[in-house]
């Protein structure tokens, strides 16, 4: 039997959004395709953790309304409890339209309590005792296909299962006493993320390395490519790796995809 629930219809969702609306804190995690595997920006899955241990897998990819879900995101009252949030606040901002607050980034709360090196398995076995294993192939594994696979569910449920513990504990520490005010400034910092709005071009590495000539032509072939990405709905190192065009660019070779 599965130890959370999946919404993926609008009755569903009306179901249970009112625990959403009247809740205190939640935990708070989501898996998407970020130019991966399809062309394009998309959150897929959004996991919500409560203190009940309740844990509900919203599948966003069929298409119900999330404007309660914004609502709970905007709300300052309800804590969000994340780890590792800088990606999440940036993806919630640019592909739902919101401005989330009450935002807690547990890794950024983990490397004031224990140092630089963390990470959220060694965080639950130092704080609660549990030890959890995360298979990295489900973690860039394609969130698109439908049905998920039960192992992909799995993987997500565990991804807010113990945040809202570990901040239970570590509570008190961050918002009193020394740690507080730097972790209060972290949190300001995170909530005003924003996705960059470079051009695509200039997020391939070495580009500063090109002549001007050769980086007008670096800008065409990320041009050509990402037109050819588009059309083919694949996202656009599937076409044709970075570094292979920086070196086409820095040689003059006329590439077509």
């Amino acid at each position: 039997m599965s130890d959370f629930v999946l919404i993926d219809s609008e009755g569903a969702w009306h179901k249970h959004a009112p625990k959403f609306l009247t809740a205190k804190k939640i935990a708070l995690d989501l898996e998407g395709d970020f130019m991966l595997h399809r062309y394009g920006y998309r959150i897929c899955l959004l996991q919500v953790g409560f203190p009940d241990g309740a844990i509900y897998l919203l599948d966003t990819l069929t298409g119900f309304d999330l404007s309660i879900f914004k609502e709970v995101l905007e709300n300052q009252a309800i804590e969000k409890v994340l780890w590792g949030a800088s990606n999440d606040v940036r993806y919630l901002k640019f592909l739902l339209g919101c401005r989330p607050r009450g935002m807690i980034d547990l890794w950024e709360a983990a490397r004031l309590v224990i140092g630089p090196r963390v990470s959220l398995a060694l965080v639950i076995q130092q704080v609660l005792g549990h030890q959890i294993q995360k298979d990295p192939e489900l973690q860039v594994s394609d969130w698109n296909q439908r049905p998920l696979s039960e192992d992909q569910k799995k993987y997500a449920a565990q991804d807010v299962r113990y945040l809202l513990a570990v901040w239970d504990r570590w509570k008190p520490l961050l918002e009193s006493g020394t740690l507080a005010a730097p972790f209060h400034k972290r949190m300001q910092i995170l909530e005003g993320l924003e996705i960059s709005q470079k051009e695509a071009w200039t997020r391939v590495k070495g580009w500063m390395t090109l002549s001007p000539a050769q980086q007008v032509h670096l800008k065409r072939l990320v041009e050509k490519r990402d037109q050819a990405a588009k059309g083919q709905d694949l996202a656009p190192w599937r076409i044709e790796k970075n570094e292979n065009l920086l070196e086409y660019a820095r040689n003059g070779v006329d590439w077509s995809p």
